[in-house]
């Protein structure tokens, strides 16, 4: 019936563990590697008006080329108790008809560094109004040649964070192609990244 709307196919899963420390990022290392494979750039943004079965905290929207993939949070823990779900939770739902239409069947493979990454997460403390694409812009000029890679993760605002603020968490990756990073350079680049964004107004939050 040309009347009725066309149905889509979405691609959903849910990964749970014992322990929610790096869970959320884990499945999303997970994504990045599939939309990878298709020959698609993601980009990961805010989700306003997330689901109710999200937890607003630990979520975020993904996108490439100005569309929507799809979405993914950590199970909200009020959802979880009704559900009886006792582990933390990460669901995700991707949009299959969007991934067809943008997989580029002649992406080039992208060799495994040599040397190992380290990747962490910095929460950072911004005005609610404050365009977190000007944080990573901060981030990125400040990382030096160390820095690979900086992502937007997800954001929280409410109790403990200052009315009129958000924290915002970032993924950030450092790494070098001849040789693996001392911890001592590891510190000194994140500590750049601190002190740039400090000077910006923005504190990190549990350093």
């Amino acid at each position: 019936d040309a009347g009725l709307a066309a149905e889509r196919n979405w691609v959903t899963g849910a990964v749970s563990s014992e322990k929610r420390d790096g869970l959320f990022l884990g499945v999303r290392s997970l994504l990045d590697s599939l939309l990878d494979r298709l020959g698609i750039e993601a980009d990961w943004r805010v989700w306003a008006g997330c689901s109710s079965w999200a937890h607003p905290g630990r979520a975020a929207q993904i996108g490439a080329e100005n569309r929507v993939i799809g979405n993914i949070a950590e199970l909200h823990p009020k959802i979880a108790g009704e559900m009886d779900v006792r582990h933390a939770c990460v669901i995700f739902e991707l949009d299959a008809d969007v991934l067809f239409e943008l997989h580029n069947p002649d992406a080039k493979f992208t060799p495994l560094r040599r040397f190992p990454v380290n990747s962490l997460e910095l929460t950072v403390v911004a005005a609610s109004r404050r365009n977190q694409t000007d944080i990573v812009n901060i981030i990125r000029k400040s990382g030096g040649d160390l820095l690979l890679n900086v992502a937007y993760m997800y954001q929280y605002e409410g109790d403990p964070i200052p009315s009129g603020s958000k924290a915002v968490t970032y993924n950030i990756v450092f790494g070098a192609d001849d040789h693996t990073l001392s911890s001592e350079e590891i510190e000194h680049a994140r500590e750049g990244v601190i002190a740039a964004l400090a000077a910006e107004g923005l504190p990190v939050r549990g350093r």
